[in-house]
């Protein structure tokens, strides 16, 4: 069984952000990867740059879900 690709859909400041959106992303039907799997940034002690991944094929799926932000 061939492990899917993963893709950045998206980059958010905080894991609370990103927990929203992945579940925004999961009630559509779409598989994201966990942040506990996604890794992120950490500068000066301080959490920061969670990236939102999906399959690639899931991609283009996502970036319309999450298309909302930038339109309001």
């Amino acid at each position: 069984m061939k492990t899917p690709d993963f893709s950045k859909v998206q980059t958010t400041q905080t894991a609370a952000e990103a927990e929203i959106l992945l579940g925004l992303l999961r009630a559509a039907g779409l598989h994201p990867r966990d942040l506990l799997f996604s890794g992120h940034f950490t500068f000066a002690g301080a959490e920061t740059s969670f990236p939102i991944m999906v399959p690639t094929e899931e991609l283009a799926e996502a970036r319309e879900i999450l298309s909302f932000r930038s339109e309001a």
